[in-house]
């Protein structure tokens, strides 16, 4: 049985892999990310697809689907994508 950490994750994911598709519908968002890990809850994320911009870095999490959440909430961060990106930012 799934604890209500990991249930809340996939709940959370699918909100945010929603807003990936509105914005980037070329992008299949479960294919687009893969995750290695865990060391010491650290997860590599790399992000590719075509027409985006390639992210890889690493991210302290307690699961893969909590890697995974952190990865396109800075992914749709840096497209500057409303309610992700920092509206008080000067460019």
């Amino acid at each position: 049985m799934e604890n209500r950490y990991g249930l809340f994750t996939r709940i959370f994911m699918k909100q945010i892999h929603a807003d990936v598709r509105k914005h980037f519908p070329q992008i299949n968002p479960m294919k687009a990310a893969s995750v290695t890990g865990p060391s010491f809850h650290q997860f590599f994320v790399q992000i590719r697809g075509a027409e985006i911009p390639a992210l890889d870095r690493w991210f302290k999490a307690e699961d893969r689907y909590e890697a995974r959440a952190k990865a396109w909430i800075t992914f749709l961060a840096e497209a500057k994508v409303p309610g992700y990106a920092d509206e008080t930012e000067t460019v």
